[in-house]
């Protein structure tokens, strides 16, 4: 079925309709339309077409009012003012006030957003229908109260839905109800949902559509076929094959282009596993691969090797000068060696229980190439490429895995709360993903987050991210290889008008098709 024959509208010249726009995501269909506390990035998508955060973190790393029509912190860092948007509605046309604010900061954000300086939270009151002051028990970094207003699924909810409710089992989640540009209308599960012009949004003449048509497919080949054939106008999140992208890229109609934002992915070691709870070990196996090959051959040039946690794209934050682990196999085999593990002729180093989390067809190929890496050093390498419901449990939950390539370990935006989440001892959550699955904790690195956290000279906070970043480096328990930038395709005659970090999970009330 042509994806045009869901959307309405007139019909355009050249195929597909002027007053909708068909989307997909390089994720399979969500098994929510929003998530609270994230989800993915499948629900992550849809829900940030009808939900809304007080303001929009932008791609020069600046902010920008959104819901919150400015804020204000206070001389001493522990208070910050919201002056709230008027004339803001519901999509079930209830008023938005500084209740739902009030009612999203303590009831939403505060349990599902650790390792925040909402860790520092003393109270939140309305002062008005529109007023909300947030005061902290300690001094908080302007950067970091921009980031908690615009950060990924730091919606604000509608209170008279939410209240008294699990949040994370409640039915709205399928049918979300935001003040966003596009309302929720329909899901067709094992297809598409449609979202349809919020006739009363606060910004004049937005959205520039009428409908929003967001498909799935389970294969990525036939999502490529489908900007091919004209069925699609737009995908993020990587929705089609590296090894398409050049034919794809030649296409006079279409137009690939690349967020600044790259997914780190690289090598998480069990730091239980007697084994590789040598940080010996864990510095032989990094220095025993070549970043280069992987990005050149598995990610077809589009990835570029990464230097640690703080990512190359951090423009706030990253160091060149920062150490690193080069390829240098004779240098892992002494490592080894001195770790207690010699080569020995016709004999194993150890076993090394491999996962390659599967949920991209790079992350297997990569993994394929670390066995082989990790083989020629005498180390007996077993890999599992799991799905991607058993590649999070594995990871996550049961910590199934010695050694782990997948996504995590660095940040390309503040340190607070990336790196805490995923280094700090607090961040050993089982059966939370995109944690600490490392289960690494140093009480030295837990005492600089907390520091990170509250420390408003912008040199002096700068100063202890990277001191942060050279332990985590020092210890390895979680380093990335690459950085994989994530692409969009979309037709020409769509147009983003957008500046926001992330297009896709931006609200797309900007969006056009000429």
């Amino acid at each position: 079925m042509a994806l045009a024959a869901c959307g309405g509208g007139e019909k355009a010249a050249g195929g597909g309709n002027v007053g909708s726009l068909t989307a997909t995501t390089g994720y399979p269909e969500p098994h929510t339309m929003f998530a609270p506390g994230g989800g993915g990035g499948g629900p992550g998508f849809t829900g940030s077409k009808v939900l809304e955060r007080l303001a929009r973190y932008n791609r020069d790393q600046t902010f920008s009012p959104v819901l919150a029509e400015s804020w204000s912190i206070a001389p001493d860092h522990r208070s910050v003012t919201l002056n709230l948007r008027s004339n803001v509605t519901w999509h079930d046309g209830k008023p938005f006030t500084s209740e739902d604010v009030v009612w999203t900061i303590k009831a939403y954000w505060k349990p599902f957003f650790p390792q925040t300086i909402l860790d520092f939270l003393a109270g939140v009151e309305a002062t008005g229908p529109l007023g909300v002051v947030v005061r902290f028990d300690r001094p908080v970094p302007e950067f970091s109260v921009g980031y908690l207003l615009s950060d990924g699924a730091n919606y604000i909810l509608p209170k008279h839905l939410y209240a008294g409710t699990d949040l994370l089992l409640n039915p709205v989640n399928n049918a979300p109800v935001g003040t966003g540009p596009w309302k929720f209308s329909q899901w067709v599960r094992g297809s598409h949902a449609e979202f349809v012009k919020n006739p009363t949004y606060w910004i004049p003449g937005q959205p520039k559509l009428d409908k929003l048509i967001v498909r799935w497919w389970r294969e990525p080949a036939s999502r490529a076929a489908a900007f091919e054939t004209g069925q699609l106008d737009i995908g993020v999140h990587n929705p089609a094959p590296l090894g398409d992208l050049k034919r794809l890229q030649a296409n006079p109609q279409l137009s690939v282009s690349f967020e600044d934002q790259g997914a780190p992915l690289g090598l998480h070691f069990n730091t239980r596993n007697p084994v590789v709870s040598d940080p010996r070990v864990r510095r032989a196996l990094l220095h025993a691969v070549d970043r280069d090959f992987i990005s050149r051959t598995v990610y077809y040039g589009y990835a570029k090797p990464a230097a640690g946690p703080i990512l190359t794209s951090n423009r706030l934050y990253f160091d060149p000068d920062i150490p690193k682990y080069p390829f240098d196999p004779a240098l892992a085999d002494r490592l080894l060696t001195e770790a207690g593990y010699p080569r020995r002729a016709g004999a194993e180093r150890f076993k090394l229980n491999l996962l390659a989390s599967g949920w991209s067809e790079e992350n297997g190929k990569s993994g394929a190439y670390l066995k082989q890496a990790f083989e020629d050093l005498g180390i007996a390498t077993t890999l599992r490429v799991p799905d991607r419901a058993n590649s999070l449990k594995a990871l996550y939950t049961d910590y199934d895995f010695d050694v782990a390539y997948s996504q995590g370990g660095g940040t390309y935006n503040d340190p607070i709360p990336d790196l805490p989440l995923v280094f700090g001892t607090a961040g050993i959550k089982k059966g939370l993903i995109f944690r600490n699955s490392a289960r690494y904790s140093n009480p030295e690195l837990d005492a600089i987050f907390d520091q990170i956290k509250q420390e408003v000279d912008p040199a002096r906070r700068k100063a202890e991210t990277l001191n942060a970043a050279r332990i985590i480096l020092r210890d390895a328990p979680i380093v990335p290889l690459v950085e994989w930038p994530t692409h969009i395709i979309q037709k020409t005659s769509v147009k983003i008008a957008s500046n926001a970090a992330s297009i896709a999970t931006d609200s797309w009330g900007d969006i056009s098709k000429s």
